[in-house]
């Protein structure tokens, strides 16, 4: 199972990621959570891996201003990380709405 957030720094959604991840692992699963490596997600990371959650690179993730060619490049790079992960089922959890079209287009 992928757990898929393009997120910056930790906050309410972050602490929904781990608290997801958690409850997967508890329910049977596999979680692996994607998420961009920045500083600010160090703490969740840490976190992750203290619970025994696996975490990977997501390197396609938008910035506020939509251009075309962007979208294109971070889906073709999310179907990558899906593909390469071999994820059988996939979450997306997104921080904003302006963050998520070509991951959400790709899964």
């Amino acid at each position: 199972m992928g757990i898929l957030t393009p997120t910056f720094a930790r906050g309410g959604c972050e602490e929904y990621v781990i608290a997801l991840a958690r409850w997967a692992q508890r329910k049977g699963w596999s979680p692996t959570v994607c998420l961009p490596e920045v500083e600010g997600l160090a703490t969740v990371c840490r976190d992750l891996a203290e619970s025994g959650v696996s975490t990977a690179p997501l390197t396609a993730w938008e910035v506020f201003r939509y251009s075309e060619e962007q979208f294109r490049q971070s889906r073709r790079d999310m179907l990558r990380t899906i593909r390469e992960q071999r994820f059988d089922r996939v979450i997306i959890v997104l921080p904003t709405i302006e963050l998520g079209g070509a991951l959400i287009d790709a899964a």
